[in-house]
């Protein structure tokens, strides 16, 4: 197998794999392994850590009360390790991730809305591999996901982590916007989290891509097949809340970031 290809610049981020027979190498000696065993492996980490960590906030709960900015800082690595599992095993099943684009290294402690396109469960694992490369990403984040993944094993950890769980369907898209400004304001914002990840398709690409055509053919819009059209509902909340905001008061347009003030 070739090198690694070298490049220092990031932004998209490329899955390469052994089993889709592309170019980039996998350097996960446990590629190879049983998918039986990494079953095992994952199972037995959902055993011990998910645990582990609610047990350990549980305990810090007085240090929440008396000095809670040293309990989100416990948090935020106590979460950061979780992930970093997570992480492991797509690197275990032989996945790398190559990003190449614009350098984002500069916006690492910024306001970051990062937007990603939905294919399966396995995008979230890449991701998190994504960011556990990057410092004190992982600790300041926050997920905004569909409220059914509240009542899996990982629930209670998003929960205490104070992600934000939206309610997808019609009927509920006022509330659930109404919902997420609050959490922004009352979380997001007092906490210091800082990056932000949103799937503005809404769900997995198999289950939305026949209703986007439909939309699509009856709106003149173009038809896709990779991706759907994207609501843009959560993503217009969010950029009213903590999104930049253009100062005209002073004789050079600057772009500020939106305080707690909202």
């Amino acid at each position: 197998m070739g090198q690694r290809p070298n490049t220092d610049a990031e932004g998209d981020v490329l899955l390469s794999s052994k089993r889709q027979g592309l170019t980039a190498p996998m350097t996960s000696s446990t590629s190879n392994d049983s998918p039986l065993v990494r079953v095992a492996f994952v199972l037995i980490n959902n055993v011990y850590c998910i645990p582990t960590y609610v047990i350990w906030m549980m305990f810090l709960l007085p240090v929440k009360a008396y000095h809670p900015q040293m309990y989100w800082r416990i948090e935020g690595l106590f979460f950061h390790w979780l992930l970093a599992m997570v992480s492991m095993w797509s690197w275990s099943a032989g996945y790398d991730v190559v990003e190449q684009g614009d350098d984002i290294s500069r916006i690492i402690h910024d306001r970051t809305l990062v937007i990603s396109n939905h294919q399966s469960t396995g995008d979230v694992p890449i991701l998190m591999a994504t960011f556990n490369a990057k410092p004190n990403v992982l600790p300041n984040l926050m997920w905004i996901m569909d409220r059914i993944f509240k009542y899996t094993n990982f629930g209670i950890v998003s929960l205490l982590h104070h992600d934000f769980f939206i309610a997808s369907g019609r009927k509920k898209r006022e509330e659930s916007l109404r919902q997420l400004q609050k959490h922004l304001k009352e979380s997001y914002v007092p906490l210091q989290r800082k990056w932000m990840v949103l799937f503005p398709e809404g769900g997995f690409l198999c289950k939305r891509r026949e209703t986007s055509q439909k939309y699509a053919k009856k709106n003149n819009l173009p038809i896709l097949e990779n991706v759907t059209l994207p609501r843009v509902g959560a993503l217009q909340t969010i950029f009213d809340i903590v999104g930049p905001v253009q100062n005209n008061n002073s004789s050079e347009q600057q772009i500020n970031t939106r305080s707690g003030k909202n």
